[in-house]
């Protein structure tokens, strides 16, 4: 719940997080953006870029033994990403 009042809001790219759920003990952020703003990237490549912008700011999360799966929707197709469990060095 706390982290709600991230949802709802574009970036400059018009990426939206739109929303944050939870999986047993893994967090699910699901994002969705223009027309084909995932064009080309599988679910891992996009995840791995989402992650790594979470990463900046957030790394204490997986420190904590926090797990999180970014999801994407581009044009109503639905991506599943992998669960990760740290940063990438």
């Amino acid at each position: 719940e706390a982290m709600q009042h991230l949802t709802g809001q574009p970036d400059e790219s018009g990426i939206v997080l739109e929303s944050i759920t939870a999986e047993n003990d893994v967090l699910v952020f699901v994002f969705n953006g223009p027309d084909g703003w995932s064009q080309g990237f599988d679910a891992r490549q996009v995840s791995d870029a989402l992650v790594s912008g979470f990463c900046g700011e957030g790394a204490i999360f997986f420190d904590l033994g926090y797990k999180l799966r970014v999801d994407s929707t581009d044009r109503k197709v639905k991506a599943k990403g992998p669960v990760v469990t740290t940063c990438q060095k």
